[in-house]
């Protein structure tokens, strides 16, 4: 039989939480880390696979190491008790407490895209070397689409989770900026599972989440199957941003009349299979620019092909006037994200390579 939540547990988890701001929480780099590079890298080779698909040449598939998941998880032992059960997730963190902690270093106001700001208004821009730059990626379109999801799975399904980035529309002799942040719920019937490394959250329930995703792994008895997602939604930094799922409809709205920034196609794929899904009339984009295309120069050239790594790798030779208009700052932040992608794209439109 099952075994129910047991409150001795989460009460030991939220005493705990002052130590793990302080050193206990290299648990949670460690989580962070670990889950990030694997979503990276299945993300990178995703667009790989999709660009043999398309008879590019020239292509080094990179093949992501999946299989390390094993090598950091606790094993699990059948028949241990509850005591058995919260010791083994106390010591786990006890033993990571002499290690520098990464969420000490951490602030709210380190991060220049904190929501305030990501919500700051309109901005227009009308300076000459701005609007070329836009006005090439545009193409014959009035509108420009940014964006980036961070997602909800459903087994092999991706429905997008978090979305943000930038809506650029031009009107004569100028573009005004607009950037958005949306959170959407999780699909109904669904065991839903929630991780800081891709969640635009407070460092307070980052370490809340990495504590719960420790914990299904070493004992998962402990939680009901939404302790993830009611933490996600408590934070402040995601509760003023919650929509319903109809706010696709304005979404798609805004996407059938632009030209699109992305990243691969996942994203685009999680819009569409969340509209099948709800039922919302979808109509792709008047144009797509992929960056993921120019996967195998980055990859030549920087030694990897993910979003980040490429952005800085190439950092010193980006339009700094675009630089200032999309400012960048922590990664897997769906704006940040997006910011880099249309710096990126803008660099690979000139023939500076």
């Amino acid at each position: 039989m099952r075994l129910r939540c047991n409150p001795l547990f989460f009460k030991l988890i939220f005493l705990l939480l002052p130590a793990l701001a302080t050193g206990g929480a290299d648990l949670a780099q460690h989580i962070r880390a670990e889950q990030a590079d694997r979503e990276d890298d299945e993300r990178e080779r995703h667009d790989e696979v999709d660009q043999l698909r398309d008879h590019l040449t020239n292509l080094e598939l990179s093949r992501a190491d999946l299989d390390g998941e094993a090598g950091h998880t606790l094993a699990r032992r059948g028949g241990r008790r509850e005591q058995r059960h919260e010791d083994a997730v106390i010591q786990r963190l006890e033993e990571r407490s002499h290690h520098r902690s990464e969420i000490k270093r951490r602030r709210e106001d380190d991060d220049i895209l904190s929501i305030e700001h990501l919500l700051s208004g309109s901005e227009c821009f009308s300076a000459n070397d701005i609007m070329r730059g836009l006005d090439k990626l545009a193409g014959k379109a009035t509108s420009l689409l940014a964006f980036d999801c961070e997602f909800w799975h459903v087994g092999a399904t991706f429905l997008p989770r978090e979305v943000g980035g930038y809506h650029l529309t031009r009107k004569g002799g100028s573009w005004t900026s607009t950037q958005f942040f949306v959170v959407l719920p999780p699909p109904p019937r669904q065991l839903n599972r929630v991780s800081s490394s891709y969640s635009t959250v407070t460092p307070a329930t980052s370490i809340v989440l990495d504590i719960l995703e420790e914990t299904e792994r070493s004992a998962p008895e402990f939680l009901n199957q939404d302790d993830s997602v009611k933490a996600y939604f408590a934070d402040p930094k995601v509760k003023p941003h919650v929509k319903p799922t109809s706010w696709l409809k304005g979404f798609i709205e805004k996407m059938r009349g632009s030209t699109v920034i992305v990243k691969g196609d996942m994203d685009l794929k999680a819009i569409r299979s969340a509209c099948l899904k709800y039922k919302l009339d979808y109509h792709p984009p008047m144009g797509i620019i992929d960056i993921a295309h120019s996967n195998p120069l980055f990859s030549k050239r920087c030694g990897t092909a993910k979003l980040e790594g490429a952005y800085h790798c190439i950092a010193k030779e980006l339009d700094p006037a675009l630089k200032k208009a999309f400012p960048v700052g922590k990664a897997h932040n769906p704006v940040s994200d997006a910011a880099m992608t249309i710096q990126i794209a803008a660099w690979l439109e000139k023939d500076v390579r």
